[in-house]
């Protein structure tokens, strides 16, 4: 394995890389979106053995300023919060499902909800969601 990856080059790594495992890393992440920090761990050490791949560096080397000026990949984190606020825009810019653009509608359309400071600052109506698990707690 380690003669194969030598005999790729930067580009071919990384374009396995992105097929492979970073597609992966990004499937569904919204999902994640709130969750601590040790959840989102092992998805970011993924992340980082991947990189060192790429830019072949030993499993100890540091790798922060390479992935972020090299590859240009955002920490897992700020990658789940990249997607929630692209699909939060698409849903404001009609460009979503419909399904998904009835969820986001501003504060200040709502009838009840006009005159609140959150309908100035241009807030979102949070709706609840009735598919709540039996272990689950209604806010």
């Amino acid at each position: 394995m380690n003669t194969v990856l030598k005999s790729l080059t930067e580009d071919a790594a990384t374009t396995i890389v992105h097929a492979f495992v970073t597609s992966l890393v990004d499937y569904c992440n919204r999902v994640l979106h709130h969750v601590s920090a040790a959840s989102v761990q092992p998805l970011q050490n993924l992340l980082n053995a991947a990189a060192r791949i790429i830019l072949r560096k030993q499993k100890f080397d540091h790798i922060t300023t390479d992935v972020r000026d090299r590859l240009h990949w955002l920490p897992v984190q700020q990658r789940i919060e990249n997607k929630v606020c692209v699909l939060v825009y698409k849903c404001l810019h009609q460009a979503a499902p419909t399904y998904l653009a009835e969820l986001c509608s501003p504060v200040s359309e709502s009838a009840n909800h006009g005159h609140l400071h959150s309908a100035a600052r241009g807030d979102l109506a949070v709706f609840c969601s009735s598919t709540l698990q039996n272990n689950e707690i209604r806010p």
